[in-house]
């Protein structure tokens, strides 16, 4: 071993979790120096990146009810600066390259797209299946929340709990977070719809199937002012159904906002991030479950997984 790789060796776990921090701040400092602006934020992004990366935080011997509560500083420091960047984004440097840092409006898109890849990762991560028609699914539970919340269906008229919706107003008008159950388990049925035809079928020929799934969706979408030429609209074609009744509570919807501090932007920002972390604590659960052992049992071996009782 070399003098530097000796001299390494014998430095603490700590030492070397601040000189690789430290070399990964002042790298990323000179890269904004060369390419973009540097300003006093950069400068807190490194001290937080220092707090969090340098100490071994999962180390600490501290337990609740059996829970090492070090495991825990990180997870929850992450959330805590998600849930307040709606106050500081606007004041945080232009990344290289990207440039500014996101509007809250684009972290909401940001965050439904997240959920979309937590549920990707089931299908793909877990069970080792390759969905191509993933998508699909989604467009099923949004146009199932676009049926129940707007005046798609105007000669019906039928309200319950919508927020901020006149009882004059023509369609389906459902409160929201009941159509966000409404749409999950009409997708649910949908998804059990299509894969009951394809349970027999392993690797490309189910890739296929999902594949053909996902472009027959899109052609129902944009020809669906039409359906089936009877003259029944159920998509409203390209243009999509618009506008959608906006969750809210207590009369209050979030598109006109309650305050100056809970504006309309954050409050679809923060329900979105309080999805994503509902989606991931699920998808985390369902990994250590025992469906979610047979998954990963699946991709791993499927002759094996059979061989030990998993039925396929």
């Amino acid at each position: 071993m070399t003098t530097a790789g000796t001299w390494w060796g014998d430095r603490s776990v700590l030492e070397r979790r601040l000189a690789i921090g430290a070399a990964a701040v002042v790298i990323g400092w000179l890269l904004l120096v060369a390419f973009s602006s540097f300003d006093l934020s950069a400068v807190y992004v490194g001290l937080v990146f220092l707090a969090l990366y340098v100490p071994a935080w999962n180390r600490l011997p501290i337990r609740v009810r059996g829970i090492r509560m070090g495991r825990l500083v990180v997870p929850l420091a992450l959330i805590a600066l998600a849930l307040t960047y709606p106050f500081y984004w606007d004041r945080m440097f232009q990344v290289p390259i990207f440039g500014p840092f996101p509007e809250v409006g684009t972290g909401v898109y940001m965050l439904v797209f997240i959920m979309m890849a937590i549920g990707l990762n089931i299908v793909v991560g877990y069970a080792g299946l390759l969905d191509l028609g993933y998508v699909a699914f989604y467009a099923m539970g949004a146009y199932t929340v676009a049926w129940f919340a707007s005046v798609q269906f105007a000669k019906h008229n039928l309200h319950f709990w919508a927020v901020g919706v006149g009882s004059g107003v023509p369609g389906f008008h459902i409160s929201v977070w009941l159509l966000l159950l409404l749409a999950g388990l009409l997708t649910a049925v949908t998804g059990v719809i299509i894969g009951l035809p394809t349970l027999r079928l392993r690797g490309d020929y189910l890739a296929i199937v999902t594949l053909g799934f996902g472009e027959i969706l899109p052609q129902i979408a944009r020809n669906g002012d039409n359906l089936f030429g009877s003259g029944f609209n159920l998509t409203n074609g390209p243009n999509g159904i618009t506008p959608i009744d906006s969750p809210g509570f207590g009369g209050v919807n979030y598109l006109t906002g309650y305050n100056s501090f809970f504006t309309s932007d954050r409050l679809f920002y923060w329900t979105a991030l309080l999805l994503v972390l509902l989606t991931a604590f699920c998808s985390w659960r369902l990994r250590d479950s025992r469906l979610g052992r047979a998954w990963i049992a699946i991709r791993e071996d499927e002759t094996a997984a059979a061989a030990m009782g998993v039925p396929l």
